[in-house]
């Protein structure tokens, strides 16, 4: 089951596959590759940490929260 994703506002803004942060058009907006976040534009770009349904930013902020 696709855990819901929201951003740092608190605001739903789509699903996690366990691998990829989908937006409600179905496209690709993150991947998590283990416990790093990075963008799908080429060249993939780190951009985060995924720990504990959390994707927190290089700067310690949060970007995106996975729930159920």
């Amino acid at each position: 089951m696709y855990k819901q994703v929201y951003n740092f506002k608190e605001v739903h803004i789509g699903t996690f596959d366990g691998e990829h942060i989908y937006n409600f058009s179905g496209e690709i907006i993150l991947r998590i590759d283990g416990n790093e976040a990075y963008t799908t534009e080429i060249p993939t770009q780190l951009i985060g940490i995924f720990e504990k349904n959390n994707v927190i930013g290089l700067d310690g902020s949060l970007l995106f929260n996975m729930k159920d």
